[in-house]
């Protein structure tokens, strides 16, 4: 298979990663606590997760856990799942 081509900053020497296609990046998988009590806050956590789009989840009602598969940012998924008004903490990858 062939390498990708990446592009270096001359001054810094730092990857421009946004010369590399999305099927070259890996989405991770990290873990987040929220404060979840029930179905109809599960269900708040599934639709701000939809509407971010991008993303698979797997939601730990009962440890109050959710389990996002994504490429974006971590400071994006936690703001994201603060949007439900339940308490979320980023616990670490997965």
């Amino acid at each position: 298979m062939r390498e990708p081509n990446i592009q270096y900053n001359n001054k810094k020497s730092r990857c421009r990663l946004e010369h590399i296609p999305s099927c070259f990046l890996k989405s991770q998988k990290h873990e987040f606590f929220v404060d979840m009590t029930c179905e109809g806050c599960s269900g708040a956590v599934t639709r701000v997760l939809n509407k971010l789009g991008g993303v698979q989840f797997e939601i730990d009602l009962p440890n109050k856990k959710v389990f996002i598969e994504s490429d974006k940012d971590t400071d994006v998924l936690l703001e994201t799942l603060k949007k439900t008004g339940k308490a979320a903490n980023y616990i670490g990858p997965k």
